[in-house]
């Protein structure tokens, strides 16, 4: 590392994250992570030979999630990267990133044994318990009021494949239970909250799931009646700051993946869906 003076002052860099370190057996790749107090910049890669931040993960499209979360901060150190930077000083050249670079595939490969479950470690350790999620139940709640138990209404189907094969039953057990029900429970179970709606006389089921960061709701297109939604801690980057702003956003993403599910033709007409939804939801 070099040092630096400005106006004969020694500048000192910020302290780097304690949260997980760790680092390659030939010492050539190390991380030093935490979770971020407040959503900011994220983590960096940076070159090792000189110390100096190159690219924000976020920039880089193959960064292995949950590395390009903002709820997450620190730096990621590798050899070789400064000279690929790319010309707004922020990410890597997309050549650099190419499957067939063994420079890259070494990082990319660190990455995915030494540092992913660690990230996610640090990202779920709050799970749902997000603004985005507390934003949601409002929300639901708003829907609940309005167009009562979702137990009387109807629920929406995509249109049937003629080529689709149907599953054969599966054999019963001596007690009774299909086999393969304890591995389809389990399989429910690991994925997220649900939650069941009404949106005027339709029924839909919503489930937290991982969208990409600037996706909040999104129709199921297997299964239309389930909607799924972005509360996964730090995977939704375009939440407001402010509280009433949050819940007509929320409300509006919801209320509009449906729209553009009944109307996938027009999406104009898809975004009038939502709005007269919106007026007949807020004019009780």
């Amino acid at each position: 590392m070099f040092g630096l003076t400005i106006n004969g002052k020694s500048v000192e860099p910020p302290p780097l994250a304690e949260d997980f370190v760790t680092s390659s057996l030939d010492g050539r790749f190390r991380a030093r992570l935490a979770k971020a107090a407040t959503p900011g910049e994220g983590i960096w890669l940076c070159d090792s030979d000189t110390g100096l931040r190159v690219g924000r993960c976020q920039r880089i499209s193959r960064i292995p999630h949950p590395l390009g979360s903002p709820d997450l901060e620190g730096d990621i150190f590798a050899p070789d990267l400064l000279r690929h930077q790319d010309t707004a000083r922020s990410g890597l050249e997309t050549d650099f990133t190419r499957k067939d670079n063994p420079v890259w595939t070494n990082l990319y490969m660190f990455l995915l044994r030494e540092v992913i479950s660690d990230a996610k470690e640090l990202v779920d350790s709050e799970k749902v318990s997000t603004k985005a999620s507390k934003t949601l139940f409002e929300v639901l709640a708003l829907f609940k009021e309005r167009w009562g138990d979702p137990k009387n209404g109807v629920i929406l189907s995509g249109p049937e494949d003629p080529n689709k094969k149907k599953a054969p039953p599966k054999p019963q057990d001596p007690n009774g239970k299909k086999k393969g029900d304890d591995e389809d429970e389990k399989k429910r179970e690991r994925r997220g909250p649900i939650m069941s709606i009404k949106i005027g006389e339709d029924v839909f089921q919503i489930k937290s799931s991982y969208l990409t960061a600037l996706s909040f709701a999104q129709i199921n297109p297997d299964e239309p009646s389930t909607i799924f939604v972005n509360i996964k801690e730090g995977r939704y980057a375009a939440l407001p700051g402010n509280n009433f702003e949050r819940r007509e956003h929320c409300l509006m993403h919801i209320l509009l993946a449906v729209g553009r599910f009944k109307r996938p033709d027009d999406f104009g007409e898809a975004i009038q869906f939502a709005n007269e939804m919106r007026s007949e939801l807020l004019n009780k």
